[in-house]
């Protein structure tokens, strides 16, 4: 992924999994290139961002530089934390907590690409998502219900259930 540097415009690219309720708000982890807020510099990364559902308390943390290595697998989880209306975020075995987001529950999970540039840069990804149990056991998501992204720039599959592939149009 590669989405230049440009401070004044703020272009990235994401790779992400976010957690959200209809009304507003949400958490969300993933991999991202081009302007990173908390850093103020461009790189690639890992990130947990999140907002509360008034749309208030807006932040984003950056979980670890990353290295372009495609045979590197990095592993996002997000779990309820023990105190109501928080949630953590995981990196590769790493816990992040998140602020209050001011909603507990939802049926609303994603995983897909985001881009907030015409200049980003993709191969396809290959993301797999899994829910996992009390147990600690790890289950297949179901298939998504589309075939593509709603934004213009991207496009993607779904191969095999809880497979999802994304790049940016050539």
């Amino acid at each position: 992924m590669g989405a230049g540097c440009d401070s004044s415009n703020h272009r990235f690219i994401d790779s992400e999994m976010w957690f959200a309720p209809f009304s507003g708000g949400w958490v969300e982890g993933g991999d991202t290139a081009g302007w990173l807020a908390p850093g103020g510099s461009c790189d690639y990364y890992a990130f947990a961002a999140w907002m509360r559902e008034d749309q208030s308390g807006y932040a984003e943390r950056n979980l670890a530089r990353l290295n372009h290595n495609d045979s590197v697998t990095d592993e996002f989880q997000i779990s309820r934390s023990a105190s109501t209306n928080h949630f953590y975020v995981y990196f590769n075995g790493s816990r992040v907590e998140t602020a209050g987001v001011q909603f507990w529950n939802s049926r609303r999970f994603e995983m897909g690409g985001e881009v907030a540039t015409a200049y980003a840069t993709s191969d396809m990804f290959d993301m797999f998502g899994r829910a996992i149990d009390a147990d600690g056991t790890r289950h297949l998501l179901p298939a998504p219900k589309s075939t593509s992204v709603d934004d213009p720039p991207l496009y993607g599959s779904h191969p095999n259930d809880s497979e999802w592939k994304w790049r940016v149009r050539p």
